[in-house]
């Protein structure tokens, strides 16, 4: 099977990659997939493939090209989405200090309880600390 230069010197590349990120050599880049110039089908005729076989090979290695690339997207997306996390909660918590807090205090008084149970709730519990250590048994 043909190959192009760019596809041998990136698998070159690859193999002493192979010590440091042994999973990178595993995946091979979309370049490597097809042939430069793949065999004539008919060529192929004498070993049983067909037209049929060599199209859907060809359909098969598009699909994977793909696929190849999705998993960099949603981690892209990903980042883009938590990027934005900080300006979302900063949004929120304006509403509920700007507008929640206020209309709760409208129950102060006319329903205790849950005015209680909403600043109860409201109540920022930091759990970051680590507990103390458990001593020794005897």
């Amino acid at each position: 099977m043909a190959t192009s230069t760019a596809c041998r010197e990136s698998l070159a590349t690859r193999r002493s990659e192979c010590m440091i990120f042994p999973t990178y050599c595993r995946v091979p880049t979309p370049d490597c997939l097809r042939p430069v110039s793949p065999p004539l089908p008919t060529a192929l005729a004498n070993y049983g493939i067909t037209a049929a076989m060599l199209t859907t090979l060809r359909d098969a290695i598009d699909a994977f090209r793909d696929a190849i690339s999705r998993p960099r997207e949603v981690i892209s997306a990903t980042a883009a989405f938590t990027a934005q996390l900080d300006a979302a909660f900063a949004r929120a918590a304006a509403v509920l200090t700007g507008q929640l807090d206020n209309l709760v205090e409208l129950f102060r008084v006319s329903n205790r309880p849950f005015y209680d149970q909403y600043q109860a709730a409201r109540q920022i519990i930091d759990t970051g600390s680590p507990s103390p250590p458990i001593p020794p048994g005897p």
